[in-house]
């Protein structure tokens, strides 16, 4: 593409038998600008090297020319700078061959980095806050997965009230829940001894710190609202939208004790696996699929050559490995290759360092769950490992909630006559009515009480677990 740009630019000027061929390397523009480098200029840089940024937020490899002698700070206000407005910061990483560059004053050479060395740009896990009536002061950073409410307490403490003594004022966090009427405010307080990312707080979520003094009653009390501005759980979500990718490729079979042979598979990358299909017609209508790859076990995935699976196309094989398995797949273009790599080593590294950060007993519930729905494969491996007369394993398990994580009915519908089927009486009074009713989807039992006459803000449903009837969901 970008010789073609340059042969349109000097077509006209000169014969087509003046024109020399020029190497591709010098014709390297950026994805952003579009633009040509001239043969002339790229000769002059001979002491610059291109190197491959590998942003999770943005989908792809990036190619940048920088100087070897740059040093990592250097190279990071140059990649900030390529960045949209909003992803901008100076809380990036780089990480070159499992290496992070960590010293901001020594050279990309210095570290060895090569010429077309990937280097990966990653932010912490760390919540980004600052005062929702003061958002051009300094914000305040909470890191690490294991920090506590009352750790975060000192923290935002110290930082939301500076005139504040030290051990003269306790404080008191609460999340601010949004609320039908404006002119009440819903709040939920935070347990001080669960860790602070335990409630998955998002970009624009709200807090309320209060401070109470401890010895001198006189003391004034204070109260201050925080806007959270940067969250782990937003860029999760980012990285898993731009790097979910479908498509077909060729896979070696005959893992399970059949016989090696290629078939075509349509597979499918996103979260903490990568699953594959008969064809699209089976992933469009919603069939389970024949494989699943659990990506919380990932080990690497790299391109091989082709003689060593002894294939004699002109196609680009290569291998994805975890504890379990090994999964060898080809592609018919090398471009194709190479994006299905770099977005499973993506997506692989978030899947097993989320796995990692949970505690242990929880990690061995996560496996078992997941096994249970990997499907086929899974089912088919464990009979044949069985002993002959064994039960078989159940697959395709779905786990239904009748609540989504935004504490919302689960359903295709906000109706409450088609998100719930009544079922009988409970009693009545001067307000209006309590009935059984049972939730569609899920089967969940619960009371709903309908209200009459009042004003339609205050018309909402009381939801009443049967088995618990003073517990409100």
């Amino acid at each position: 593409v970008y010789k073609r740009q340059y042969q349109r630019r000097v077509r006209g000027k000169t014969n087509m038998s003046d024109r020399a061929i020029t190497p591709r390397s010098a014709f390297i523009g950026t994805a952003r600008t579009k633009s040509v480098i001239n043969p002339t200029q790229a000769t002059n840089n001979t002491n610059e090297m291109l190197v491959k940024l590998q942003i999770p937020l943005l989908s792809g490899c990036h190619v940048k020319r920088f100087q070897p002698t740059a040093t990592i700070k250097e190279v990071m206000d140059k990649i900030v700078s390529y960045m949209p407005s909003v992803l901008q910061s100076t809380r990036y990483h780089l990480y070159s061959n499992g290496l992070r560059l960590l010293d901001q004053d020594r050279s990309l050479k210095s570290y060895g980095v090569k010429e077309m060395d990937i280097i990966e740009v990653k932010r912490g896990l760390e919540y980004e806050i600052k005062k929702r009536d003061e958002p051009t002061k300094a914000a305040t950073y909470l890191e690490g997965e294991n920090l506590k409410i009352s750790e975060a307490l000192k923290i935002l403490g110290s930082w939301a009230f500076p005139e504040h003594r030290y051990g003269q004022y306790q404080y008191k966090l609460l999340r601010l829940l949004p609320s039908l009427d404006p002119r009440s405010q819903i709040t939920l307080p935070l347990e001080e001894q669960k860790p602070f990312f335990s409630y998955h707080l998002r970009e624009e979520d709200q807090l309320l710190i209060k401070a109470t003094p401890l010895k001198n009653p006189l003391d004034p009390e204070g109260s201050e609202v925080l806007l959270i501005t940067y969250s782990p759980v937003n860029f999760v979500e980012k990285i898993k939208k731009n790097n979910f990718k479908i498509g077909t490729l060729t896979k070696l079979g005959g893992g399970a004790g059949g016989a090696r042979s290629w078939k075509n598979r349509y597979f499918v990358l996103e979260e903490g696996k990568l699953d594959y299909y008969k064809d699209v017609k089976s992933y469009q209508q919603k069939s389970s699929p024949l494989g699943s790859v659990l990506l919380e076990d990932f080990i690497d995935i790299t391109p091989i050559p082709p003689e060593e699976e002894k294939i004699k196309k002109k196609v680009y094989p290569f291998a994805l490995r975890t504890q379990s398995r090994r999964l060898v797949m080809y592609s018919k273009a090398k471009s194709e290759r190479d994006e299905w790599i770099e977005k499973v080593k993506v997506m692989g590294d978030l899947a097993r360092s989320t796995y990692l950060s949970l505690p242990e007993e929880m990690r061995e519930k996560t496996k078992i769950s997941r096994k249970m729905s990997r499907g086929k494969d899974y089912a088919r491996s464990m009979s044949n490992a069985g002993r002959s007369g064994s039960v078989g394993t159940p697959f395709n398990v779905v786990h239904k909630s009748h609540v989504n994580k935004e504490f919302k009915w689960t359903g295709n519908t906000t109706d409450p006559k088609d998100l719930f089927k009544r079922e009988s009486k409970l009693g009545h009074g001067a307000c209006g009515i309590v009935i059984k009713a049972r939730h569609r989807e899920t089967n969940f039992e619960l009371a709903i009480k309908i209200v009459k006459h009042t004003n339609k803000a205050l018309q909402q449903l009381s939801l009443i677990h049967i088995s618990e009837p003073t517990r409100l969901l």
